[in-house]
C-alpha cells in the first residue's frame, strides 16, 4: 500500500505542475484583441511598410503607435476606439474634419488603407 500511495502523491504533483504550466503558458500566449479577420503575413507586412512610409502614419502616431501628434493606436488602443474595423478603415479612408487626420482616399488604395489598419490593430 506505501507505493501506491507514493503514486497518487505523484501523480497528485504531477497534476500541480501541468495546471501551473498551462496557466503560465495561456497567459503568456493570450490577448485581449481579437486577431483581424484576413490578414496575412503580406498584408502585416504591407500595413508596416504603408504605415512607416508612404502613409506617414508614424510621423503622427509614433513608430510604435504610441502617440505624439496624432493619437496612441498601440496596447488596443485603436480597437478600443473601433472595435469593428470598418469604422477604423472609415476614418483612415475619409480623415476626420477639424482634426488632423486627413483622408488617404486617393492616396492610398483600399489594400493600403486595410492592410494599415489591420496593422495598427497588431500594434
Amino acid at each position: 500500500m506505501a507505493h501506491m500511495k507514493l503514486s497518487v502523491e505523484v501523480a497528485r504533483g504531477l497534476v500541480g505542475v501541468l495546471a501551473v504550466v498551462s496557466a503560465v503558458a495561456l497567459l503568456a500566449c493570450g490577448t485581449d484583441r481579437e486577431p483581424t479577420p484576413g490578414g496575412t503575413a503580406a498584408s502585416a507586412a504591407l500595413g508596416a511598410a504603408v504605415y512607416a512610409g508612404k502613409g506617414h502614419c508614424a510621423s503622427c502616431h509614433g513608430p510604435d503607435g504610441s502617440g505624439g501628434v496624432g493619437p496612441r493606436l498601440a496596447g488596443g488602443a485603436v480597437t478600443d476606439a473601433y472595435p469593428a474595423i470598418e469604422d477604423q478603415i472609415a476614418v483612415i479612408t475619409n480623415g476626420v474634419a477639424g482634426t488632423d487626420m486627413p483622408a488617404y482616399r486617393g492616396l492610398l488604395t483600399p489594400e493600403e488603407i486595410r492592410a494599415v489598419a489591420e496593422y495598427e490593430r497588431s500594434l
